[in-house]
């Protein structure tokens, strides 16, 4: 059985994946607690990434295996899903187990999902997850999950934007609601119109990008069990915890040891990390799923592709911007990202605010190993879908 720790880090998904790829096919548990030690910056998605490899290796015929004893099913299944990991294992395992393996939850699982859902999408942010959290999921199969509130409500929209969702100022609308729901009145009121303008760009154009990406496989067939969602969570980092949040993430740790000499203890971010269960970026470029006989330069290349203005797997002129408009906002905002998909971890950072420029560099665009910290990438154990978790640093503004 693959067992999630509490105390999880960073590094510790890699350990996760490559599990996965040896586990043999009967051994189709996944355990997971009810909460977690560590819930510093990209942990949990981490964890609902190496949930959506898991339940991608075995087709979606997982058992997600629960640790609480003394609850009952109801007062378990709300504690699970107010958990990104949680509510990610709910959806796609076949069933919901107790700690026997044998005692089904799934009814209880299934109510509480539609109450997390029901709570998205009627904007209720605080009762989507637990703590300094707001989440907003898709899954496709589910009616009660199709986000309804980033759609817009009159056609046309979609036919001058080429894209369903609602336009930037009404996002910058729901991104400020979402930051009330998580912070005090004093906080939200030093966060200027600038940085949510920038937060609601990130999470809009990252998540059209798995609308258009991720709820098909490679060669046309439909995702099982689609699943795409934005996670916002806010990060204060504390004296001495660097390490505990980063594990051996050196890019990581050294970008919040650098935030941590401008503005100490009292150092923020808000968290966006934006994820999929679909084939990947690379997959998505090459045009069929990826195997081991690929070069994980050429891997490399192809992801470095969709970053470049213009390029775009779509048929549409005016396709082709968003991800290349993640990298000028992270350079106006000393913001930081992270990508895991397929075999790749990659990463971009800017330490300190740039004017925002219409033209990037070449170096403003390359792409780097999380382990080698240069453009030569490392082949790690497969990852299904797409991950960014993006740091936008609060206190410039506090």
């Amino acid at each position: 059985m693959l067992k999630i720790s509490s105390n999880f880090r960073l590094d510790d998904a890699e350990t996760v994946l490559l599990h996965l790829a040896k586990a043999p096919e009967h051994d189709r548990y996944i355990e997971l607690p009810a909460s977690y030690d560590n819930q510093s910056s990209g942990v949990s998605a981490a964890i609902a990434q190496c949930i959506m490899t898991w339940a991608h290796r075995f087709g979606g015929q997982g058992f997600l295996i629960t640790k609480s004893r003394q609850k009952s099913s109801n007062d378990v299944a709300m504690d699970y899903t107010g958990k990104l990991p949680g509510i990610v294992a709910a959806c796609l395992a076949k069933e919901v187990r107790g700690p026997d393996q044998v005692l089904s939850l799934t009814k209880a699982f299934n109510e509480a999902l539609d109450y997390r859902f029901t709570s998205m999408n009627k904007k209720d942010f605080q009762n989507t997850q637990k703590g300094k959290s707001v989440l907003l999921m898709a899954a496709d199969e589910k009616s009660s999950a199709k986000l309804d509130l980033l759609y817009a409500a009159n056609i046309n929209d979609y036919e001058i934007r080429n894209d369903p969702f609602i336009d930037d100022a009404e996002f910058e609308v729901l991104v400020k609601k979402i930051l009330s729901s998580m912070l005090t009145p004093t906080r939200v009121a030093k966060i200027t119109g600038d940085n949510i303008s920038s937060i609601a760009s990130v999470a809009r154009e990252l998540f059209a990008n798995t609308y258009f990406h991720a709820r098909t496989n490679a060669d046309g067939t439909s995702v099982r069990k689609p699943i795409r969602g934005i996670y916002f969570s806010f990060q204060k980092i504390e004296q001495g915890n660097v390490y505990w949040i980063t594990g051996e993430d050196r890019p990581l740790q050294r970008y919040i040891e650098y935030q941590k000499s401008r503005f100490g203890d009292n150092t923020t971010f808000l968290e966006v990390s934006v994820f999929d269960n679909g084939p990947g970026l690379a997959a998505r470029v090459m045009g069929r799923e990826l195997n081991e006989d690929d070069g994980i330069d050429d891997e490399y290349k192809s992801v470095s592709q969709c970053f470049k203005r213009g390029f775009t797997t779509r048929k549409i002129d005016t396709a082709g911007q968003g991800l290349h408009e993640l990298i000028a906002i992270l350079k106006t905002q000393a913001g930081y990202f992270r990508l895991r998909s397929g075999r790749l971890s990659l990463f971009k950072q800017f330490k300190t605010r740039a004017p925002w420029a219409q033209s990037l560099s070449e170096q403003d665009l390359e792409l780097l190993d999380t382990d080698t910290q240069s453009s030569r990438p490392t082949k790690l154990p497969f990852a299904r879908g797409t991950l960014f978790t993006v740091l936008l640093p609060l206190n410039e503004r506090m």
